[in-house]
């Protein structure tokens, strides 16, 4: 067997688990505004359990009524239990544990939400809090311990195996348990036992209640990027107090608490594509299991069956935690148990299901867009194949292609260039890229085994595509490098031929526009020893704004890392033999000396294709998709691409 260890089984309070891997806690907007259950998170949970985990753990579960707006999982209410009933129904014909995770949100509520002021154990200001809560009081405190009782009789009436209490993150739990929140001098605060108080007697009530057959799990953190917050040698004695009150496994998280642009924390609680150090929270749990007996589970970005293999044969870890990878693709577990990992479509971190789940919408994986789907592992053959030609073999065009062939199209994919993946390929250059290279693997080796006829080195023009005779086209001809429209922008050397031709370019760099492409070009040219200097319209706070903060944050810190310097407020206004004359927001004009010039100012759609098919008299049904519709992002060209062919 490639990966025993993973493998294998082990026993928790009596509850034989088949193997070491766990679904992640992830918030997933699956559900119904109430907390009900809804059909699409018992199918999400359903083909997890289907796909290999031995051990799942649902999202956040809300304890009080307040809540029901979150759309997270809700059992506040006896009225709840019946719902909830359907989700250990829908694992344990396939050998996995279920598990509830637990919690509270305390100061971290949103008084939108709520409708109310927040409450903490102190009433304080602290970056965790949007606003100063209002301090508990004693009588308060034991209807909240209450609430966390009764939620896990009710997971326990439901015919769940356990419950996770949720003690990381920032919910209530972490609020007691940290002296960064817990500023008390009373029975719940003031010193170590008081602080730990309150998630003693949650556990030891919810043994008294529940009985000695059910799973009591604890989640914490073993660091918070908080000012006088929990650090790796608290975190030991805080695991080791709750093994004496009686958990029966506890999971190391992190808090990476507010982060500033270029700095991130020691230990991320969300590891982004940008992050180097793979599997950054491991070496938390590493030093909590030092100390105690009870199973430990680490987590924090693992996505390959060898990092979870080696952290177990280690001694790291007993269980592995893996939640993005999850989204990513169902049968993670199942691969791995049959010693492929090459058929693994792999998370690429990109934190895009984070990022749309924040705004509020549905979870959605970039690499997986059946994600969110009611049965995202079931896709319709059709009843009526057509001939199918998809112009473009860019993310958009690849994922067109594949979708439409396994749905019976006979389909044919035209691409102008000697190998397939446009601005994929392009993307999965630098150095740092390696998750998005395994994934331009994966969709080339799907490709490959789809029957989808390729043609490459050929325009999907107008005349060659009525010798085809489709009777649909998918036009996915993607985007092209915005021109730079200043006197001597033809000197300025295109992304292209930076990464891909290897162009001359000299010690000292200046690419213009800091936009994603630049950074990333920015951070792969100052590794290879490079001097670079980028040059934005915007200012500093505006760039990247509207990417995931960890993303954000973590480029900019790579940046700062490498030497390279960021120039923000200065538009460039010539471009020189000796490098680029700039005018800057103060109206200064300055020339920035640079051996080489590189454009990295926007994309544009290529329409051409597109707009002449418009203008043609024939029978075709003609769909544009991904760049040449809008300039977005992977995401966006991924999803509208599968969207469309599961639909023709």
């Amino acid at each position: 067997m490639r990966y025993p260890r993973l493998c294998a089984p082990i026993t928790i309070r009596g509850h034989e688990i088949p193997n070491r891997l766990v679904l992640a806690p992830m918030g997933t907007k699956f559900n119904h505004h109430d907390g009900s259950i809804s059909d699409r998170y018992v199918n999400f949970l359903r083909a997890r359990a289907r796909g290999g985990a031995g051990l799942l753990l649902t999202e956040n579960t809300h304890l009080r009524h307040e809540y029901t707006e979150s759309t997270s999982m809700g059992a506040y209410n006896d009225r709840l239990i019946c719902g909830l009933s359907q989700l250990p129904h829908a694992v344990h014909p396939f050998g996995a544990k279920i598990i509830m995770q637990i919690s509270i949100h305390g100061g971290t509520a949103s008084r939108r939400v709520i409708g109310k002021r927040p409450v903490a154990p102190s009433a304080i200001e602290s970056p965790l809090y949007p606003q100063v809560p209002r301090k508990l009081t004693l009588e308060e405190i034991e209807k909240l311990i209450d609430a966390y009782v009764q939620g896990a009789w009710r997971a326990w009436r439901a015919g769940f195996d356990g419950v996770e209490v949720h003690g990381a993150h920032g919910y209530l739990i972490s609020q007691f348990i940290s002296p960064h929140t817990n500023r008390r001098n009373d029975a719940y605060g003031g010193n170590f036992d008081r602080r730990m108080r309150f998630p003693s007697e949650i556990v030891r009530r919810i043994r008294e209640l529940c009985g000695e057959g059910f799973i009591i799990g604890f989640k914490y953190n073993g660091f918070e990027n908080l000012p006088g917050g929990v650090d790796p040698t608290l975190a030991c004695r805080i695991g080791g107090r709750v093994e004496q009150v009686g958990v029966d496994y506890l999971h190391v998280a992190s808090l990476g608490g507010p982060i500033k642009m270029g700095e991130v924390p020691e230990y991320p609680a969300v590891p982004s594509l940008y992050t180097l150090e793979r599997n950054p929270l491991l070496v938390l749990a590493e030093k909590v299991k030092a100390g105690v007996q009870v199973p430990v589970m680490a987590a924090g970005g693992f996505n390959r069956p060898e990092e979870a293999e080696a952290a177990l044969a280690g001694g790291a870890a007993d269980l592995i935690a893996v939640g993005r990878a999850h989204l990513a693709d169902p049968a993670w577990g199942y691969h791995a148990r049959h010693g492929r990992p090459e058929e693994i479509r792999p998370c690429i971190k990109c934190n895009q299901c984070h990022l749309v789940m924040r705004k509020g919408h549905l979870t959605r994986c970039t690499i997986n867009p059946a994600l969110g789907e009611l049965d995202e592992c079931r896709l319709d053959r059709t009843e009526h194949p057509q001939r199918v030609v998809v112009v473009g073999s860019g993310p958009a065009g690849l994922e067109a292609a594949v979708t439409a062939a396994a749905r019976g199209h006979r389909v044919t994919l035209c691409e102008k260039d000697s190998e397939v993946g446009g601005n994929l390929r392009l993307g999965s250059i630098p150095f740092f890229k390696e998750d998005l290279r395994r994934y331009f693997d994966y969709i080339r080796r799907r490709l490959e085994r789809s029957g989808v006829q390729v043609v490459l080195n050929r325009e999907g023009d107008v005349e060659f595509l009525k010798t085809l005779a489709p009777q649909v086209v998918v036009v996915a001809t993607g985007a092209e490098m915005t021109p730079l429209n200043v006197p001597g922008g033809e000197k300025a050397l295109p992304v292209v031929s930076a990464l891909v031709n290897r162009a001359p370019l000299g010690k000292r760099v200046l690419i213009i526009g800091a936009g994603f492409v630049g950074c990333e070009v920015g951070w792969h040219l100052a590794h290879e020893g490079r001097q670079v200097q980028l040059v934005d319209l915007l200012p500093e706070a505006k760039l990247l704004a509207e990417e995931h903060f960890v993303n954000r944050a973590t480029l900019f810190y790579q940046l700062n890392r490498t030497g390279v310097s960021l120039l923000c407020g200065a538009s460039p206004k010539q471009i020189t033999d000796r490098g680029v004359v700039v005018n800057l927001s103060d109206g200064e004009e300055r020339l920035l000396v640079a051996d080489s010039v590189i454009s990295c100012v926007g994309f544009r759609p290529r329409r051409k294709l597109y707009q002449e098919l418009l203008r043609e008299e024939n029978s075709w049904d003609v769909y544009p998709v991904g760049d040449c519709v809008k300039v977005e992002n992977l995401h966006h060209a991924i999803q509208a691409a599968h969207q469309l062919a599961r639909h023709l």
